[in-house]
């Protein structure tokens, strides 16, 4: 819908390197100030693998770029 110029779609800024040259020239960039959102991981204070589960978090946000980190 969006390629025929019929509609609009949000598409997060990790899926553009997935678009084609054709579609990438779709894409237009929000305003400012651009919108954002936050995940949080959380667990129970009884949760036994934290350390675990902390550095999947550091490697999750190490994989991410610079961009899009806080």
């Amino acid at each position: 819908i969006v390629e025929n110029g019929k509609g609009v779609t949000f598409i997060p800024q990790l899926a553009l390197s997935q678009l084609t040259k054709e579609q990438h020239r779709l894409v237009r960039p929000f305003a400012h100030p651009v919108p954002t959102r936050e995940i949080i991981m959380m667990t129970s204070t009884s949760f036994i693998r934290h350390t675990l589960l902390q550095m999947l978090v550091e490697k999750i946000k190490a994989s991410l770029p610079d961009d899009i980190q806080n």
